[in-house]
């Protein structure tokens, strides 16, 4: 997703999370890609880009030789977030202010 800081789609998001648990089953539609795909959908100055603009293991990414060119940033799932393997992910901590 591209818009800017404070764009009311993700103020709207997270208004619409609790009411989406009681009406979607799949976890991925209560408040993952599914709730944001509903939301960011009604709006005309969101930009939605796929998922290998993101994320480096999808096959359009491992198999592009222009990769590099549109992976625009990756997950790491290694948790960076975890307070516990923040001097791991140090110099991440700090590009990133």
């Amino acid at each position: 997703m591209g818009f800017p800081a404070n764009h009311p789609a993700m103020w709207h998001a997270v208004a619409m999370i609790e009411e989406s648990f009681f009406e979607r089953r799949y976890v991925g539609d209560q408040a993952g890609p599914g709730l944001l795909a509903r939301v960011v959908t009604q709006y005309d100055d969101v930009a939605l880009y796929p998922p290998a603009h993101f994320h480096p293991t999808v096959g359009e990414s491992k198999s592009n030789p222009d990769a590099k060119h549109f992976l625009l940033g990756a997950h790491l799932f290694a948790g960076t977030w975890v307070q516990e393997n923040r001097d791991i992910h140090r110099s991440l901590w700090i590009a990133n202010g």
